[in-house]
């Protein structure tokens, strides 16, 4: 009998080689199998598990499991009544919103209350997202350099502005048939952009040129529309060394904060060379126009006017109506943000007048260094300049 076992023992010494916790990382099934084979051998729970180096439990489970004619593969842990569990149609609305406008998990937890009155909490979202593999895009900044910490609440509402010029034919950002419908369209090339830091409030005018004429000019205008709206403190405007803003020439930018700004109670102020994410906020607004204005509408637009038209609406609905999730802002819209902070506010000052840069009466005029804009083809409206109040009422008209 000792001679039986000794020849048991040294038969099933080989699965020591390989402990069974390596073996079931490499195939679970055929781990299983090799311990159902080796207790045939042994005829033993503790010497099988001795020799797999696992422990009693292990060997009596998958030998159960063996008995009953059952599956070696892992069994669903799936509980058999779940409650709780989301309703299989509430998934389908959050997939279908959430492949319809790519939104994250607070805003469409947000848009789903007010458009279809089902309350879902943005954690169930983001799970619900995460079961079905539904990624939203993610952009990174640069590597080793954190984000600076904007003090949003430490400012006035209004009185702080980040500014920047977007390319609008933006081959990278748009689809083809809409950046096409550009130039065969001869629609605006560039987008003058001055978001308020603290309420999100927005700012918006086109030009065919990036010239400093027009950048200056835009400025100016902004000036002149929120002192119309009784803004009385000084305004600052945060802005890169673009060309448009002076560029580096310190004799422009002089020139342009002296007697031009200076006189309105207006400023400028520039961020660090290489450091777009200072301007964090007007970047992200850019790329909200790309997903939400350019990248469907463009390609159904055909002419300038359909264009102002339709910019005018997207003014209207980024100040008014689109909800915002950024620091601070809590869900608020831009005005009602901007509400809360000055409550006799009226609804006009968040809609300004998408002007056509080129086509408002020159600026350069009283700027002597700017180089003149020359005179642009515009189909039906060629011409270098116009009346500044005919510009207005034209987009105002409908």
């Amino acid at each position: 009998m000792k001679e039986v076992t000794v020849m048991i023992k040294e038969q099933t010494a080989t699965p020591l080689l390989l402990p069974y916790r390596e073996l079931y990382k490499m195939n679970k099934e055929g781990a299983r199998e090799k311990l159902i084979e080796t207790y045939k051998r042994t005829g033993s729970i503790s010497e099988t598990a001795r020799l797999w180096g696992t422990s009693r439990n292990v060997v009596r489970k998958w030998l159960r499991r063996a008995n009953e004619g059952g599956s070696l593969s892992d069994l669903s842990r799936r509980p058999k009544n779940s409650p709780r569990k989301t309703d299989d149609w509430v998934e389908v609305v959050v997939l279908y919103e959430k492949d319809k406008k790519n939104r994250g998990p607070m805003r469409l937890s947000s848009e789903i209350k007010k458009k279809y009155n089902i309350s879902i909490h943005p954690n169930t979202v983001a799970k619900i997202l995460k079961r079905n593999e539904a990624k939203t895009k993610k952009y990174r900044t640069i590597p080793g350099i954190k984000r600076s910490f904007y003090p949003h609440e430490s400012v006035d509402p209004l009185t702080h502005f980040q500014v920047d010029i977007k390319e609008i034919a933006d081959i990278k950002a748009l689809p083809r048939s809409c950046y096409e419908a550009i130039f065969n369209n001869n629609l605006p090339r560039y987008q003058f952009t001055a978001i308020c830091v603290r309420t999100r409030i927005r700012f918006v005018a086109y030009g065919y040129e990036k010239s400093c004429s027009n950048g200056i000019g835009f400025l100016v205008l902004v000036v002149m529309w929120l002192r119309r709206h009784g803004i009385k403190g000084e305004i600052i405007f945060q802005m890169d060394n673009g060309e448009e803003w002076g560029g580096m020439s310190v004799r422009k930018v002089k020139h342009i904060q002296e007697k031009i700004l200076k006189p309105l109670n207006a400023r400028m102020t520039r961020i660090r060379k290489g450091r777009a994410y200072e301007n964090g906020v007007v970047e992200r607004s850019h790329r909200i126009d790309d997903e939400e204005f350019y990248a469907v509408h463009l390609d159904k637009i055909f002419s300038e006017e359909d264009f102002l038209n339709n910019a005018l609406r997207w003014t209207y609905i980024y100040n008014i109506e689109r909800q915002h999730f950024g620091r601070y802002m809590d869900g608020n819209t831009p005005f009602e943000k901007l509400k809360s902070l000055i409550p006799n506010i009226k609804e006009e000052i968040a809609l300004f007048p998408p002007f056509i840069l080129d086509k408002i009466i020159p600026i350069y005029q009283h700027i002597p260094f700017a180089k003149k804009d020359k005179k642009i083809k515009m189909g039906r409206h060629s011409q270098s300049g116009n009346n500044l109040y005919v510009q207005y009422n034209s987009v105002f008209k409908k």
